[in-house]
């Protein structure tokens, strides 16, 4: 190569060399746009500070901005959501929680009476509906299950509530001696009085009966575990036993609800019948082991002696034989 050419070659590398400097400083000139600064999203509040931390790198990284920027949208509108329906959950709540706490005191009264709570609060809204709709036959109606103390004294005071001329009203009568008057006067306070006691003892009862059904359903084995674990499921079963006459006590009525509960009994059955199958199978594998051992021990014996000893083994194992069968 001559001297000429080289330095020819050597200025076509110069000069490139410039060009490709000048190129980078030119791209480096161009400021890449940078992301607008972060802002944590209202609902990230509650997440925990890890999870926040990844929300964040997924934002401030190039190469992942565009799925948090997929994302943010769908997140937005979930939790929009979520805040919506807690907030009509919460307004729900504070206006039934008051009516939940007076009228759940009247449940066991009413699964006494073999009603639940919603067919309870439901007979209460129609007597009230029916004193709005027909007074003159709905008061009758209830004098038959609730009695005054002071017949006469109520009488006169539904009276003047109402506006009614008792004077006229008596003068309309045929008369009454004064005597029979106070004899029936009397009567009434004794039958009030009898109907007050009947209530008080009625009353106690009940009582009675829902702790007996309360320790009933609580009561546990040696173990801890649950002595009567349906007890609620079958519940509504119980009083119908009874009332059949099918049981005598409350634990013959539960195991007799347990079985006539539709879903119950049926699973209880398939239970009981596998664990009858799985002894059934380890008494036979125990039969079979202790047959096996007779076995060995009669050919064992029997090894040992002549002629005579082969019947007198083969006697033995059949006698073990049956004997493990049995």
């Amino acid at each position: 190569m001559t001297e000429e050419t080289q330095d020819a070659l050597d200025s076509a590398i110069n000069a490139a060399t410039e060009n490709t400097d000048a190129g980078t400083q030119e791209a480096a000139a161009v400021e890449t746009p940078e992301a607008p600064a972060w802002e944590a999203p209202g609902w990230s509040k509650a997440w925990k500070e890890p999870s926040r931390q990844a929300l964040e790198q997924l934002y401030k990284n190039e190469t992942t901005r565009g799925l948090y920027e997929s994302l943010r949208p769908e997140l937005d509108g979930a939790y929009s959501y979520i805040g919506r329906l807690q907030n009509e959950y919460g307004t729900f709540r504070q206006r039934a929680q008051p009516i939940w706490n007076l009228v759940s005191q009247y449940e066991p009264q009413y699964r006494l009476q073999g009603m639940t709570l919603e067919q309870g609060v439901g007979q209460l809204f129609e007597i009230a509906n029916r004193l709005q709709s027909d007074p003159d036959q709905t008061f009758p109606y209830l004098a038959e299950s609730y009695k005054p103390r002071d017949g006469a004294a109520a009488l006169r005071a539904l009276a003047d509530k109402w506006g009614v001329d008792v004077t006229g009203l008596v003068a309309e009568t045929p008369y009454v001696d004064p005597e029979v008057l106070r004899l029936r006067e009397d009567l009434q306070r004794m039958q009030a009085f009898q109907q007050s006691q009947l209530q008080n003892e009625r009353q106690q009862l009940r009582n009675d009966v829902v702790r007996q059904l309360e320790a009933f359903e609580s009561a546990t084995d040696e173990s801890g575990q649950p002595l009567y674990p349906h007890f609620s499921e079958v519940f509504e079963l119980i009083p119908k036993v009874f009332a059949a006459g099918m049981a005598n006590s409350l634990e013959t009525a539960y195991h007799a609800a347990v079985k006539l509960h539709p879903e119950l009994g049926k699973k209880l059955e398939a239970e009981a019948i596998e664990r009858a199958r799985k002894v059934a199978l380890e008494e036979a594998k125990a039969r079979s082991e202790k047959a096996e051992q007779a076995a060995r021990a009669s050919r064992n014996i029997g090894g040992k002696g002549g002629g005579s000893a082969t019947s007198k083994r083969t006697t033995s194992l059949e006698d073990a034989i049956r004997s493990a069968m049995t």
